[in-house]
């Protein structure tokens, strides 16, 4: 039985996407379909796949909503989209989190409590801001407290409800951030993806010692933390300046970026929890 890759083009970099294609057109039991996606136009990509079919899709967040709500396709998405929110997994990570000293306040209160804000979880006149949500209805960001109203405003921008839960929390320096694919409670490959700096293959054997301190630490997460959002995830890790480090985020698979991550073992892994899906589904 073929497992089908619906990947919506104008999403990812070219390369990451040839990419995909070559490692599944390699592989005699997946297959791949295109849906180009075109901005403000609202339309099936995929009306072509329509039946209760294997398929894994791989594309933006915004069509993923789309497709929940009206493809019938097994398992379609890896995006247990309530998994994803902060006040869901925070919980379960605690010292773990790189924001774990943070407050949660929403979007409405918190020009009223700009300055309680700042004196306690402020430092040098900076706090951290992110959604609770996990499909990033505003990019999180450091904000100095001269530019707080200003900033709340560019938050505002993007039509963010009154009641919409923000995350706050006191402001890190990151020096290196990895992604790890998770699939079925195993960690199967990794890839350093600091935009200034190159993306580097994250080898599960390498003997590195500055590749195996992430690589034991995001094993360590999930001995640590056995809540899983879904079947296929990924687990964000990044280092601090004191070389500490701590759990960024947890992220949807179907919406994430691979970076260098390893894409043959990513397809047929993948490939293969998809099929077995499909089968208990069917039995």
């Amino acid at each position: 039985m073929n497992v089908i890759w619906a990947i919506e083009d104008h999403v990812w970099h070219d390369k990451d996407l040839s990419e995909l294609k070559e490692v599944i057109s390699s592989l005699s039991d997946c297959d791949y379909v295109i849906g180009e996606s075109i901005p403000f136009e609202d339309k099936d990509i995929f009306q072509f796949l329509a039946k209760e079919e294997c398929v894994i899709f791989y594309g933006s967040l915004e069509t993923a909503q789309k497709i929940r709500r009206t493809k019938p396709w097994i398992p379609g998405l890896y995006y247990n989209q309530n998994n994803y929110f902060c006040t869901s997994y925070y919980p379960y990570y605690g010292e773990l989190l790189v924001n774990s000293n943070y407050i949660m306040l929403p979007y409405g209160e918190l020009l009223r409590k700009k300055d309680f804000l700042y004196e306690t979880l402020g430092e040098d006149n900076t706090i951290f801001m992110r959604p609770n949500a996990g499909n990033k209805i505003f990019t999180g960001k450091t904000v100095y407290y001269e530019n707080f109203e200003k900033d709340l405003d560019y938050f505002g921008f993007y039509n963010v409800d009154k009641s919409e839960l923000v995350v706050i929390a006191k402001p890190q320096q990151i020096i290196d951030e990895a992604r790890f694919v998770v699939a079925n409670n195993e960690i199967i490959t990794g890839s350093l993806y600091r935009i200034d700096k190159d993306q580097i293959n994250l080898k599960l054997e390498n003997e590195d010692e500055s590749h195996k301190k992430y690589i034991n630490f995001a094993n360590e997460v999930l001995e640590q933390v056995l809540w899983r959002p879904d079947n296929v995830w990924v687990l964000d890790v990044c280092s601090l300046e004191n070389n500490e480090l701590k759990v960024m985020e947890i992220g949807c698979f179907s919406c994430a970026g691979l970076y260098d991550c390893d894409k043959k073992t990513i397809i047929e892994k993948v490939s293969e929890i998809a099929r077995n899906e499909y089968r208990e589904y069917q039995a």
